[in-house]
């Protein structure tokens, strides 16, 4: 919960201007980016933004399972004309977040991608909510990604601490630059801050195991003080 509450610091602080539209991609596969968006998502909807997430990775669309609604119409029925807009918003359980759950997977996404009703979409999106979360594929294995970050206002890279090539990100960041898209940072996910070589790492990792530790011995001597009196 730390983590993801400051990522969530980190974008509101990042930039100039407000980030209201971003899209989350990484550099490969099973990097952990639909968790990602998902959690960011919900920890900015409970601080009280009114969040849309979008589910744009048609290939393997995974959000509608996080959070349990059907993969029907959605963004594919979108953006061949078979929805608008305001068939397409989901509600979810949890106060201030909404979802466009990606849809039936079309033969070829990247010509859907391509249509004028994107941009339109993330507009609208843009204009009625104040966080647009977006889990686009991984950007070196299809060009959808790109295609989507035209139209917003940042990028986030995921990477996988544990087993991605650091060349292999660094390109992935070199690549979306080389096209104007502002890429705010890299979540370094799936690390084991326990068996870091690093001494902030480390540190953190005491720090936040030494709090959990007094936090429930305090609960405890809390707990028998109060039985007593």
């Amino acid at each position: 919960t730390e983590s993801y509450q400051s990522i969530r610091t980190n974008i509101l602080f990042s930039s100039s201007k407000p980030i209201k539209t971003m899209v989350i991609t990484s550099s490969a596969m099973s990097e952990g980016k639909t968790t990602t968006a998902s959690n960011v998502a919900q920890v900015m909807a409970a601080a009280g933004d009114k969040v849309l997430l979008i589910d744009a990775d048609m290939r393997r669309p995974r959000v509608h399972k996080i959070f349990g609604i059907e993969n029907e119409g959605g963004l594919s029925a979108y953006l061949v004309g078979m929805k608008e807009i305001g068939d397409l918003v989901s509600k979810t359980t949890m106060a201030n977040l909404d979802i466009i759950n990606a849809g039936h997977t079309p033969p070829v996404p990247v010509e859907l991608l391509n249509s004028p009703r994107l941009g339109e979409l993330i507009k609208w999106a843009g204009e009625h909510y104040d966080r647009v979360i977006i889990d686009a594929p991984p950007y070196m294995v299809v060009t959808d990604s790109a295609i989507i970050a035209q139209h917003t206002d940042a990028a986030l890279l995921v990477a996988n601490g544990d087993r991605t090539p650091r060349d292999q990100v660094k390109n992935c960041v070199l690549s979306l630059k080389k096209i104007n898209i502002n890429v705010l940072g890299i979540i370094l996910n799936n690390v084991d801050i326990s068996r870091g070589g690093y001494y902030r790492y480390g540190y953190t990792y005491s720090y936040y195991r030494s709090y959990r530790a007094y936090r429930s011995s305090y609960r405890s001597a809390y707990k028998s003080a109060y039985k007593s009196a």
